[in-house]
């Protein structure tokens, strides 16, 4: 099979030397994918998504010659690979698994249906109980959720080094690192990916700036509050203030890249956190619902504009009639009529959205 997992796996004659591609398409994370497209249209090799198919390493350990020899010239023999290989596979049929120790190969599955349980990915090929912030984050698993929020590529079992591919030295240590780059996006979904990762970046910095300037404000407002009338009075004020503000530090140590959906949803809730204690204390805070990650309005702006989805429609169907979806967009943020959650997870709130607006 060649080495074990991570970075250094290399198949002897490849995987499609002893697999069939899969022929048929399959839905993961409400997005469907064919193998056919990434392997032999975008030249994706197996091991860029499946790393953790091989457990064990198949060590041959000395201990193991004692089983049958107990000569020591033969012992003596041990470091002689060809000579041991020739008297035990060729000449005596002597089974595998008789000298090395036991690999397994065979899919893992992403655990993203219970939100306690250890993560599957395997951080250490690099690290000993590192990053587990952001591990929890990519898996949905962050920020006090009942239900998980994975990202997609957490859903497909893509572990870290399918993104973290250029090594680096570490900032503060001599320890060998590696830096994620879009290039891990385009080698897998194409060049009209180029360029998504940097404006997320960029939009998520913004949003959390104006957020922590409504948080300052809110704050402000809180300690003259608290000096005219007691800390008492402003109790559920001040603890929407931490809830935010242990949301959004959550947001920057946790790199909201690795999972822009539970990191919209964090900021809309903070947003609502900050809004609420700012509504409590008189406070004048900039209204920022319409910001695109906090609205929901950033799937179509910031990723499906640019690959080419056509969201939203002119009209969608609603109770057997067309409705005029465009002219609602002009209108109305996403989130006035739709919850939004993981990938393509877009609820309909219910009529009784719409009979804010409408008579029955």
């Amino acid at each position: 099979m060649g080495t074990k997992s991570g970075r250094e796996l290399k198949p002897v004659a490849g995987c499609l030397g002893c697999h069939e591609l899969p022929k048929k398409s399959f839905m993961i994370g409400n997005i469907t994918y064919n193998h056919k497209a990434f392997v032999t249209q975008k030249g994706v090799s197996c091991q860029n998504c499946h790393l953790n198919v091989i457990q064990g390493s198949g060590e041959a350990t000395q201990d193991r010659c004692y089983t049958c020899h107990n000569q020591p010239e033969k012992l003596a023999k041990f470091s002689d690979t060809a000579f041991i290989h020739e008297n035990h596979v060729t000449k005596h049929n002597v089974a595998c698994f008789h000298c090395h120790k036991e690999m397994k190969h065979g899919f893992t599955e992403a655990n993203h249906q219970t939100p306690h349980e250890s993560l599957p990915l395997d951080c250490s090929k690099c690290h000993l109980e590192m990053h587990q912030v952001q591990a929890a984050f990519y898996a949905g698993k962050a920020g006090g959720r009942k239900e998980a929020m994975p990202s997609p590529m957490y859903l497909a079992n893509v572990d870290c080094v399918g993104c973290h591919l250029h090594s680096q030295t570490g900032r503060t240590h001599s320890e060998k690192t590696y830096k994620a780059t879009e290039a891990g996006c385009i080698k897998c979904h194409g060049e009209k990916y180029r360029g998504i990762v940097a404006d997320s970046k960029q939009l998520i910095a913004e949003t959390l700036q104006e957020l922590e300037e409504n948080l300052a404000l809110a704050q402000t407002a809180l300690a003259i509050k608290e000096k005219e009338s007691g800390k008492a009075p402003l109790k559920e004020a001040r603890k929407n203030l931490a809830q935010a503000a242990e949301k959004m530090t959550l947001i920057k140590e946790a790199h909201a890249v690795h999972n822009i959906y539970l990191a919209a949803g964090l900021l809309r809730e903070s947003d609502q956190e900050i809004a609420r204690a700012g509504k409590k204390l008189d406070a004048s805070l900039q209204d920022l619902s319409e910001r695109p990650l906090i609205s929901g309005g950033f799937c179509a702006t910031l990723c499906h504009s640019k690959v080419g989805v056509k969201v939203p429609p002119v009209t969608v169907r609603h109770q057997g009639k067309s409705m005029p979806h465009l002219e609602h967009t002009q209108l109305l943020s996403c989130t006035a009529c739709h919850d939004f959650g993981r990938h393509k997870s877009v609820k309909f709130k219910g009529d009784a959205v719409c009979r804010t607006c409408h008579a029955p």
